[in-house]
């Protein structure tokens, strides 16, 4: 489960963080962070080096430690939310997401990094601490790749301390990992060429595009207009049929029904009926009008419920660990269905 994948990587960097403390910026709490937006879902995959320790400067985040269960929840929702909004750092990528035809991390993207740890800035830093650190964690980022069922394309861009493009370092440590990148060709020159791989694990292939402009650089908008100068190829990776094939990924629930009567939410999971007390799952929910309750999207993975409204979102498996396990004495027919995307109310 994914939980279980958040919960390993907040505890590799919990037993390691001795290493690497003076790469923190002082005076700023951090958390892990194993990924941005809904990976269980997501078409495409933006990478990145490791997070911004700005995420963590006024943007709402707990005074205390978050719990891996809060992170599993607020990642998955990332870009999501409005209070706050996705980080700043993003809009270079999600202008190159919009060349692709209706993508963008609200629909069809996610993003990784190759570190969950939130430091200093890169540039700030001694650059063979920075690679040690990159060589540390590395492994988390290939085996979030098995929670990315769905993904066609890889966007890689920039550099790693500014002595290795990202991809190279991707290449080095790939073979540790029982993974292989391989090189199918280079296009232009100069300040932003374009490279095209293959990552592969065992029978799985991913396409990956490289940009040599990372969306930190000074010329960032060259990222954007590299994927609209390669548009058809992207899409035609985009518009394959199959999702990758990973059988070792825990299956996702089927809800089929989300509704709440009187103080307590019904949910229509995996073909059993479970009710909540509001007040125990969701002080928000308790709290939010009959209007707001039922203004809400379910994840099409099946991983949660979002209610923009109010700006809650629960995972399932969250809530069922509230029931105990124990759903109610009632099975529903699986014929029954509701929208993913419940209507606005007016």
């Amino acid at each position: 489960m994914l939980i279980d994948y958040v919960s390993k990587v907040v505890a590799h960097v919990a037993s390691t963080d001795h290493k690497f403390s003076d790469l923190y910026r002082r005076g700023v709490r951090t958390a892990p962070i194993p990924f941005f937006g809904d990976i269980l879902s997501a078409k495409i995959l933006t990478v990145g080096v490791n997070p911004s320790c700005g995420e963590f400067i006024g943007r709402c985040w707990p005074e205390s430690e978050p719990s891996p269960e809060y992170l599993e929840s607020r990642l998955q929702n990332y870009f999501q939310l409005k209070h706050p909004p996705a980080h700043p750092w993003f809009a270079t990528w999600e202008k190159a997401l919009n060349q692709l035809e209706q993508s963008s991390y609200r629909t069809n993207a996610a993003h990784l990094d190759l570190s969950p740890r939130p430091t200093e800035l890169m540039s700030n830093l001694p650059q063979k601490r920075f690679l040690d650190l990159i060589s540390e964690d590395v492994g988390l980022f290939f085996e979030a790749l098995a929670f990315c069922p769905s993904v066609k394309l890889l966007l890689l861009a920039g550099t790693v301390t500014n002595k290795h493009y990202m991809f190279a370092l991707i290449r080095k440590h790939a073979k540790d990992y029982d993974f292989e990148l391989v090189e199918n060709g280079a296009e232009g020159g100069g300040q932003a060429f374009v490279s095209w791989f293959e990552l592969k694990h065992g029978k799985r292939t991913w396409p990956v595009f490289f940009c040599s402009v990372g969306p930190s650089a000074p010329n960032s908008f060259r990222l954007p207009q590299r994927v609209a100068q390669h548009r058809e190829k992207l899409l035609t990776h985009l518009r394959s049929t199959g999702a990758i094939d990973n059988p070792s990924l825990p299956m996702l629930h089927n809800i089929q029904r989300v509704a709440f009567e009187d103080s307590k939410i019904v949910l229509d999971v995996d073909g059993l009926r479970h009710r909540l007390p509001l007040a125990v799952v969701s002080p928000r929910l308790a709290a939010a009008s009959e209007a707001q309750r039922n203004y809400f999207r379910v994840s099409a993975s099946g991983y949660g419920i979002h209610w923009p409204e109010i700006d809650e979102d629960l995972s399932v498996d969250g809530l069922l660990r509230a029931t105990g396990g124990k759903p109610s004495n009632v099975t529903y027919s699986s014929s029954a269905s509701t929208s993913v995307l419940n209507d606005k109310p007016s």
